[in-house]
């Protein structure tokens, strides 16, 4: 989640998942619900329980690390599962991460039996994540984001496919197992305002549509 742009990868993870943010806290506010934020980065829980918009610290977001281990929404639906008591239901939880790992379904599954809203907010490449582009028999630029340190790679044209069936096939698995579990992401794919504005409302959109057909 800490990979920034470069010439050949638009996507700039922290900026979307802050514009993400950004766009959920405005939201509160403006309707007056309260927020609640939790990460595991840099090893250690931060958890600031639900309050009003109005008195929730502002700017504190930005500079936080991207090392959270790998189980971290597992880790973090157990957290919310302690403090149960101060999320009600029909609670939304907005789920922010790239899921590069997919979900352990007993956790949502868990987190569903206390009628809880989930949201899965899906920070993806579209290029190189969602997809893998026809890059065989050239020489990738690839940051290693343990070390930061920029390596050139060379790929075979049997690579980039086997990497573009992979990535394709990983993100319909995501998608199917959480429509199986009756949630619909946002996929978001561009740190733009405008970019992720769109994404929620596509969401809202097929959501309003999906209860519409469920009535």
């Amino acid at each position: 989640m800490g990979i920034r742009p470069s010439p050949l990868r638009r996507l700039d993870k922290p900026e979307a998942l802050l514009g993400s943010l950004r766009l959920i806290r405005e939201s509160a506010r403006v309707t007056r619900s309260l927020t609640a934020y939790l990460d595991h980065a840099g090893g250690e829980t931060t958890w600031r329980p639900p309050r009003s918009e109005r008195l929730a610290p502002q700017g504190t977001l930005e500079g936080r690390p991207f090392d959270a281990p790998a189980d971290t929404v597992w880790r973090a639906f157990e957290h919310l599962h302690q403090h149960r008591r101060e999320l009600p239901s029909q609670t939304f939880v907005f789920v922010l991460s790239d899921f590069l790992v997919l979900p352990d379904e007993r956790a949502w599954q868990q987190a569903l039996e206390h009628r809880w809203e989930l949201v899965p907010v899906v920070i993806k490449d579209p290029v190189w994540e969602r997809s893998f582009p026809d890059v065989g028999g050239v020489t990738v630029p690839y940051a290693d984001p343990a070390s930061n340190s920029v390596v050139p790679i060379y790929l075979t044209r049997a690579e980039a496919e086997r990497l573009r069936d992979e990535h394709e096939r990983r993100d319909a698995e995501l998608l199917r197992s959480f429509r199986a579990l009756g949630i619909e992401p946002v996929m978001v794919g561009g740190h733009d305002p405008g970019e992720i504005l769109g994404a929620f409302l596509r969401w809202a959109d097929l959501r309003a549509l999906v209860r519409g057909a469920l009535v």
